[in-house]
């Protein structure tokens, strides 16, 4: 084999041993490989059917913080924050929780479709932003 050749083929072997690697990493679950890394959880799942007082949790690695968005008119594409204020948190175990509520900025889940977002990013050092979308049915 000349020596020309013998580069090729390591440098075409390691990009096939590359892609190969990529295609293992895909994820089909409701929170992908990548998102994985921070969003622990999302309750409700991803296309669950839940009553219209269920409690939006996101359960976050520690060590981030979150803001939680509602798609409030999808033909717009409106979305609405969830204030701070209304959010619990519970920074030892990384989960925000949120209901809707008389004053609050949603009061009652309509029944029907609801898409959430959910954008985070570090609480201190250098930044990770990231955010994830699901969607669940309310009756």
């Amino acid at each position: 084999m000349s020596t020309m050749r013998r580069p090729l083929i390591i440098i075409a072997a390691l990009a096939i041993a590359g892609l190969a690697f990529s295609f293992t990493r895909i994820d089909s679950s409701g929170v992908g490989s990548v998102d994985r890394k921070v969003v622990e959880s999302v309750q409700p799942a991803p296309g669950d059917l839940v009553p219209r007082q269920s409690v939006i949790e996101v359960d976050l690695e520690t060590g981030y913080r979150a803001e939680l968005w509602i798609l409030a008119n999808p033909a717009s594409g409106t979305w609405l924050r969830i204030p701070e204020s209304e959010l619990s948190y519970v920074e030892g175990t990384g989960v925000y929780r949120w209901v809707p509520g008389p004053g609050k900025v949603v009061e009652e889940w309509t029944s029907g479709e609801h898409t959430i977002r959910v954008v985070w990013d570090t609480l201190t050092g250098l930044p990770d932003v990231g955010e994830y979308e699901w969607t669940f049915r309310t009756y």
